[in-house]
C-alpha cells in the first residue's frame, strides 16, 4: 500500500493501474441496462418523437460514451419542446352565408406566434360573427388570449 502514500506517486499513476476494459464494461453495461423494450413501449403512446430521442441518447451513449449521450438526449428533448411550444397552425373558414368567420387553432398559442394569429385575425372581415374553436389547442398564454378578446 506504499503507492497510496502522498510523498510517493502521483493519483494519475493510480488509475494506470485500473485496465481499460473495465470502464468500457461499465459503460456497454449502462447502455444495456438503458435498453428496455417494455419502457419503448410505453413511449410509443407518446409519440415515435418520444422514440427517436431514447433511440439516439441510447446509441450514443453505446457508440460515443455516457457524457455525450446525455448531452445528445438532452439536445433531442429541448429542440422538441422548443418546437412543440413555437408550433401552431391557424385556418380561417368564411361562411358568408351565415355572416360567420370560423377560427381553427391547433398547437400552443404563445407569444412567440402571436405575429402569425394576428395576421390571421387581420383577415376577418369586421361585419362577421367570429367562432373560435380551441378544442385543438394544446396551450394558450396570456398575450395570445388577450388579442382573441380584443
Amino acid at each position: 500500500m506504499e503507492w497510496l502514500s502522498a510523498e510517493r506517486e502521483p493519483p494519475s499513476k493510480v488509475l494506470r493501474l485500473v485496465p481499460v476494459a473495465s470502464p468500457a464494461a461499465v459503460l456497454v453495461y449502462t447502455g444495456y441496462k438503458l435498453m428496455n423494450p417494455k419502457a419503448v413501449r410505453r413511449l410509443l403512446e407518446f409519440g415515435k418523437g418520444e422514440v427517436a430521442i431514447y433511440a439516439a441518447t441510447l446509441g450514443t451513449v453505446v457508440v460515443v460514451d455516457l457524457l455525450t449521450g446525455i448531452a445528445v438526449g438532452i439536445g433531442l428533448a429541448l429542440g422538441k419542446l422548443l418546437y412543440t411550444f413555437s408550433h401552431l397552425a391557424v385556418s380561417v373558414q368564411f361562411d358568408p352565408q351565415h355572416g360567420r368567420t370560423v377560427l381553427f387553432l391547433e398547437g400552443t398559442a404563445t407569444f412567440v406566434r402571436l405575429p402569425k394569429l394576428a395576421a390571421a385575425l387581420e383577415t376577418v372581415p369586421r361585419e362577421t360573427e367570429l367562432h373560435v374553436h380551441f378544442e385543438r389547442l394544446n396551450y394558450i398564454d396570456l398575450a395570445c388570449l388577450e388579442l382573441l378578446m380584443n
